[in-house]
């Protein structure tokens, strides 16, 4: 038992050494290769350094092993096993950038390559602010006096998934789908009854939301902002209104005065920051609601608690929202020759 704890005690020790040993080993025959290949004698390189780019080689002495394989190949002409080469470097370094110590034979054999991902898939959470635009205003009162206004009525919130469909290197296509929960209010330029009631309308709405929008992406280093254009559906599946004012009443279930199925185009921005083939992001982004939230016009007199017990009546408004949401995202990679 004594000598089964030794041996668990120096085995960790004994494979860190075999494995610095191989290190070193691999680092003195990439020297020797980049010596070889400065002498014109390039036969050699590939089978000499072929089994340390599966285990032996540091990050870095890979990457230098890797390409001058590949420069090998170029000058000795056989430009299959140059591209297999090539494509094999892409799956392992698929965000590898051209720097400019690169040799003009090897950016020619790299740039025959798509490098850019094919799909990123994330997710996110934000925060957002609504209130509505009033088309036609409507009211139990005088409209001279009493002007109604749909303002926020604090933070609703907003979680979803991302997936980003790669059109170019900048240009990326953007589905969202995204389960939001908002709320506003209606409030008045001059209250109507002061002194008497104080009168409150509050509407909390939870939507499934489905945009969809294009993105520009301008590439600085691993900082990248974007601008976005998109279109967004939104099902509105609940809606409770709390009121008050002469009276108080309990909370309401109002989804069958409201337009289910609701339209945005919108527009924004935000920016990303580069990790290994990862990024997190931050999104801003303002929706324009396209149709009047109110069901109906036949519906602005036909809630009797709201007409007669709140002094309530529907304008017709759309909503409009400001969101600004924090996520991350995993790029995914498919290299393949283009030309």
């Amino acid at each position: 038992m004594r000598y089964l704890k030794y041996f668990i005690l120096v085995l960790p020790i004994v494979i860190a050494l075999e494995a610095q040993a191989q290190e070193e080993d691999c680092a003195f025959k990439l020297r020797e290769a980049q010596q070889l290949y400065d002498a014109g004698r390039i036969e050699t390189i590939p089978e000499m350094l072929q089994a340390c780019l599966e285990r032996g080689f540091t990050q870095e002495d890979r990457l230098a092993a890797f390409k001058l394989i590949i420069l090998c190949q170029i000058y000795a002409d056989d430009l299959e096993k140059a591209h297999a080469g090539m494509l094999s470097f892409l799956k392992r370094y698929p965000e590898y950038e051209l720097t400019t110590t690169d040799p003009v034979e090897f950016r020619f054999i790299f740039e025959k390559y798509r490098t850019r991902p094919i799909l990123d898939i994330g997710a996110f959470a934000g925060v957002s602010l609504t209130h509505g635009l009033i088309s036609q205003p409507f009211t139990p009162f005088n409209l001279n006096n009493a002007k109604p206004k749909y303002t926020s009525d604090g933070f609703g919130f907003q979680a979803g998934a991302l997936f980003n469909f790669y059109a170019s290197s900048n240009i990326q296509i953007s589905l969202e789908p995204m389960y939001a929960q908002s709320n506003f209010q209606l409030v008045y330029e001059q209250e109507p009854i002061e002194g008497i009631a104080t009168l409150d309308h509050h509407e909390k709405q939870s939507y499934l939301y489905i945009p969809l929008s294009g993105t520009y992406e301008f590439i600085i280093g691993k900082f990248r902002p974007y601008a976005r254009l998109g279109f967004q559906l939104g099902l509105l599946f609940a809606n409770n209104t709390s009121s008050s004012g002469i009276f108080e009443g309990p909370d309401e279930d109002n989804l069958e005065n409201r337009n289910q199925l609701n339209y945005w185009v919108f527009g924004g921005g935000g920016f990303k920051y580069k990790l290994n083939k990862s990024y997190i992001f931050v999104d801003l982004r303002y929706n324009v609601g396209l149709n009047q939230y109110l069901v109906s016009p036949d519906k602005r007199f036909t809630q009797p608690n709201h007409n007669w017990v709140y002094m309530y009546q529907d304008s017709d408004f759309r909503l409009n929202s400001f969101m600004i949401s924090v996520g991350y995202a995993r790029s995914f990679f498919n290299p393949k020759r283009v030309n």
